[in-house]
């Protein structure tokens, strides 16, 4: 089942013995494992739920579930996430300063989006996500992902590392889950399995010491580098680390006392949850603090100026809005550190959430607004779905509008809000975006929540 040469590496790594341990887990079911939106779901009833030691807001499922029936995952109140994964979001809360300027956070390699809404559940109010991809086809999944969890807090960019070198911003802490060869997810992913190769495995170490030599400048002095990957050999994980401590002030630290003691310990200061150990997938972790004075990254970018909107009750309290062109999109962070981030950017994929238009003085809400943390409290006329409905409304299909009501209306399940509906004559128009519909799922919900 395993190529020769993977089994040769693995017991490199980590020892004959743990080896066998680790390949037998392999060959088993891999475990599954959700992370709980405490913004949104915090009402609800877990206690017969197993939790990830790990994560406070992390839980084992018994069994996988028909996850695209459960309207609670599409509107963002859980996300499925591998439990080893989970090890990046707690970190970074536990590196995080707590200043009244904010800190500034990168997640470099962000797609789908697990890691990113974790970081954005554990920011302090003043603090800003980066959230990157620089994939262009995975970029939508990232911005859908982070709209759907609501907390606003983040930007969504797509660029190559070698543009954050440069860029003339320092972020507190960079979260580099690098693009590595797989091998912690062969049970999950075949064809991680059947892509395997020797020579693969060596490009990805390359690509991984540049990313991090280019992203290492973006990082300010006294920030953090969260180095991990999803793979066992040394070559994209230890080894790497020891070639990149020519890297200025590079200055591995400890990792054990943020509550992960559970963690193997390979090298001074390196890291890895295995499967058979641990309940979850193969993963690396190791935390890198620049510890200089010197500064690369001087140049800096034109600060630009935006236009803010006086919230008229359509969307939460508390979250700043703004114009760009006739879209308008919100954010929640306090503070300058969100728009001077802004200002420094040549481009982005979504700053914020864009929440609506605003045409000619009038407010026409984007579906994004109906999932926003806290928008159940804004002065929308409101309809309730039944069971049915909101199956087909997350397939964008056209529901009867009895009540004839008149205003566009948010549209809410289980007194949970779900999207906006607009009236035409004895129907609702639906607006869920086309891209997010569902195109094959369940006539009624199964939902983990309820």
């Amino acid at each position: 089942m395993f190529h020769a040469s993977f089994v040769e590496s693995l017991n490199s790594a980590i020892g004959n013995t743990l080896s066998h341990t680790v390949l037998e887990a392999l060959q088993s079911n891999a475990s599954v494992s959700i992370r709980i939106n405490q913004h949104k779901s915090h009402l609800f009833n877990l206690d017969n739920l197993e939790r990830v030691p790990w994560c406070p807001d992390g839980y084992y499922l018994p069994q996988r579930p028909l996850f695209s029936a459960d309207p609670f995952l599409h509107l963002g109140h859980y996300y499925v996430q591998e439990a080893s994964s989970m090890i990046v979001g707690e970190l970074v809360k536990s590196l995080l300063p707590k200043t009244e300027n904010g800190s500034l956070v990168l997640d470099l390699c962000a797609a789908p989006g697990g890691k990113s809404t974790h970081i954005a559940s554990v920011l302090n109010p003043s603090d800003v996500l980066v959230s990157n991809e620089v994939i262009s086809s995975r970029t939508p999944i990232l911005e859908e992902n982070l709209a759907k969890w609501g907390v606003a807090n983040h930007i969504v960019t797509r660029a190559d590392s070698e543009f954050w070198g440069r860029s003339g911003l320092s972020f507190d802490v960079v979260v580099a889950d690098l693009p590595c060869s797989g091998e912690g997810m062969f049970r999950k992913d075949p064809e991680a399995l059947q892509q395997w190769s020797p020579g693969n495995v060596e490009l990805c170490a390359q690509r991984q010491r540049r990313i991090v030599s280019e992203v290492w400048k973006a990082i300010k002095p006294g920030g953090f580098l969260i180095y991990s990957t999803c793979t066992f050999n040394r070559k994209e994980n230890e080894d790497n680390l020891l070639m990149m401590e020519v890297l200025p002030g590079f200055t591995p630290v400890s990792i054990q006392s943020s509550g992960l003691s559970f963690l193997l310990e390979t090298e001074p200061h390196m890291f890895r949850a295995l499967p058979g150990m641990v309940k979850g997938e193969g993963f690396f972790v190791s935390v890198i603090q620049k510890q200089t004075t010197e500064y690369h990254n001087q140049e800096k970018g034109k600060f630009k100026s935006f236009q803010t909107i006086t919230n008229q009750g359509l969307w939460p309290s508390g979250v700043q809005s703004f114009q760009l062109g006739d879209e308008v999109f919100a954010t929640r962070c306090h503070g300058d550190l969100f728009f001077s981030t802004l200002g420094q950017l040549p481009g982005y994929h979504s700053p914020g959430v864009c929440i609506g238009k605003s045409i000619r003085n009038v407010f026409k809400p984007n579906p994004r607004l109906a999932l926003m943390c806290g928008i159940e409290n804004s002065g929308w006329v409101r309809v309730h779905l039944s069971d049915t409905e909101v199956m087909a409304y997350l397939r964008r299909e056209t529901l009867q509008n009895p009540g004839l009501k008149s205003d566009t209306t948010l549209a809410l399940w289980k007194n949970h809000p779900v999207g906006f509906l607009s009236p035409n004559r004895n129907r609702w128009n639906n607006l869920w975006p086309m891209e997010w519909r569902l195109r094959m799922a369940a006539k009624e919900p199964e939902s983990l929540l309820v």
